[in-house]
């Protein structure tokens, strides 16, 4: 991967920040309910993805 790649990247993901700055940003975005983009789902959220599947997981919890 290129230099200049890997920097884009790791400032769109918030990476250049100290690891106790990107830990108080990931609690802080969970606790509002915000997960994050998915890293295998290109173009998803985390959100999204969970969204999508809770009503069976609901129903099949409930049923056990």
């Amino acid at each position: 991967m290129a230099p200049e790649v890997r920097a884009q990247l790791d400032e769109m993901y918030g990476l250049d920040e100290q690891l106790f700055v990107q830990y108080v940003n990931y609690v802080a975005a969970a606790a509002s309910g915000d997960l994050g983009p998915s890293f295998k789902q290109k173009g998803k959220s985390v959100n999204e993805i969970i969204a999508a599947t809770i009503g069976p997981t609901v129903v099949i919890g409930v049923g056990a």
